[in-house]
Order: C-alpha cells, then sequence, then structure tokens
C-alpha cells in the first residue's frame, strides 16, 4: 500500500511481547539440546553441528534478554 508524501501512518501495536519471544528461545534451546543428544547417538553431523547452533544461540538471546537487557 502507498501512502501519499507528509502522510502519518498509525501502525497497529504488535501483539508479540517479551515474555513469548523468551518462551520461543527457551523452546529452542530444548529442542536444541534433543538434536544434539540424538546426533550423538546417531553419528548424524549435520544433526550435532545444527542441534548445537540452535541451542548456543538461543541460550544467548535467553541470556541476554533476561540478564542484559
Amino acid at each position: 500500500m502507498r501512502y501519499r508524501e507528509g502522510m502519518e501512518v498509525d501502525g497497529k501495536p504488535s501483539q508479540v511481547n517479551e515474555s513469548m519471544l523468551v518462551a520461543t528461545a527457551g523452546f529452542g534451546f530444548l529442542t536444541g539440546l534433543l538434536m544434539l543428544l540424538a546426533g550423538l547417538r546417531a553419528r548424524l553431523l549435520w544433526m550435532i553441528v545444527w542441534g548445537s547452533g540452535l541451542a548456543i544461540a538461543s541460550l544467548v538471546y535467553v541470556t541476554y534478554s533476561v540478564f542484559i537487557e
């Protein structure tokens, strides 16, 4: 949608809050740990890499969101 020049645009307020993002990151951390364990058990390198990456990224986000911000 296009707006005229100089026209004020009021956006809808977002229905996503910080606790939903932290909960999603927590779920990602648990999923990453499960993928890591399953990858180690099945000796699948791609699952080990993706699971550890997901767990680390989720843990960094939760740590930053809860303790630093």
